[in-house]
């Protein structure tokens, strides 16, 4: 019976990951080529570029992407390939990450869970970062929770250098980044501590420390993962649409995106919640000069209505 059980798990596994592959390959990222994922697709072009929106993101996708469109050569079909391979990806890391703390046959019936939620099948047919960022959360997590059971010097150098190249795909990973590598870290005993955190250092750093001067150089951040004032300004506003215009030296970008939530009604048909996100905010950035000055056009939410906008992100 246990073998059968575990049969039926990867049957399972093994039908789901056929669903991602010919889903993308049934609606391929250029086919949808717009608003982020045009933007992504331009900017990859012409890799880590003078443009402003170039140095808006992290830049692990970015490089990703470029070296999709070099290997591709540009033929749809090929870029399609490659984008099937990171949704198949996708699954294999979340089942790794789940079978570090599920048994067998439960990580591969939840992977394949995982591998069904509909956004996080649909994302492969787009270039965006969320694509690559799933595939290293799954990995980032899969590792933490190899070194909670191993307690070894070298998880926990693989584990933060994974969790450092996910915060370099999506800025939203550094919360769990920290918190993921400090509890890694107190894991260890004090020889392991040493030695783990000179060779990520040494790893790291070389590429980190160009990135943090670029970055402070282009937006006047003191980090290398990029700015993310433009999604500050939506969420703190509480709009629930946003246009940013970026001025440098005579030229201008304007870039507009919805929230995540795409509507006042986000939860339908199931349910007629609405948010109380309203609105559109204009966001005028002025790089000129290597300087930084910025304007929006409405204010800040106050400490109360803050919480409101938490919890009606958290619905």
């Amino acid at each position: 019976m246990l073998i059968q059980h575990l049969d039926r798990a990867f049957v399972c596994f093994l039908l789901v990951l056929v669903f991602r592959l010919v889903h993308v390959f049934f609606n391929p990222p250029l086919a949808d080529a717009i608003s982020d994922g045009l933007r992504h697709w331009v900017n990859a072009q012409d890799t880590l570029a003078a443009s402003p929106t170039s140095n808006w993101d992290p830049v692990l996708y970015q490089v990703y992407l470029s070296t999709i469109q070099k290997l591709s050569g540009g033929i749809p079909e090929l870029i399609t390939w490659f984008a099937a391979l990171l949704s198949g990806a996708m699954l294999f890391a979340w089942w790794y990450a789940l079978s570090r703390i599920l048994p067998r046959s439960e990580a591969l019936y939840c992977a394949a869970l995982f591998g069904i939620i509909p956004k996080w099948v649909g994302l492969y047919s787009f270039h965006l970062n969320e694509t690559l960022f799933l595939v290293l959360l799954g990995c980032s997590l899969g590792l933490t929770f190899d070194c909670f059971y191993n307690r070894t010097y070298r998880f926990f150098v693989v584990g933060s250098l994974f969790w450092i190249l996910t915060s370099l795909t999506r800025g939203i990973a550094l919360p769990f980044s920290a918190v993921s590598i400090l509890a890694m870290f107190l894991l260890l005993n004090p020889r392991q501590r040493v030695a783990g955190l000179l060779t990520v250092f040494a790893v790291s750093l070389p590429i980190l420390i160009p990135l943090t001067v670029r970055g402070y150089e282009k937006f006047q951040v003191l980090h290398p993962f990029g700015s993310s004032r433009g999604n500050e300004g939506m969420a703190r506003t509480g709009a629930l649409s946003h246009t940013i215009n970026l001025f440098r030296d005579g030229a201008k970008w304007i870039y507009s995106f919805d929230s995540a939530r795409g509507s006042n009604t986000p939860l339908a048909p199931v349910s007629n919640y609405q948010t109380i996100r309203k609105g559109k905010v204009h966001i005028a950035i002025d790089l000129s000069n290597g300087g930084y000055k910025e304007e929006v056009s409405r204010p800040f939410a106050d400490p109360l209505k803050a919480l409101a906008l938490i919890g009606d992100d958290t619905i």
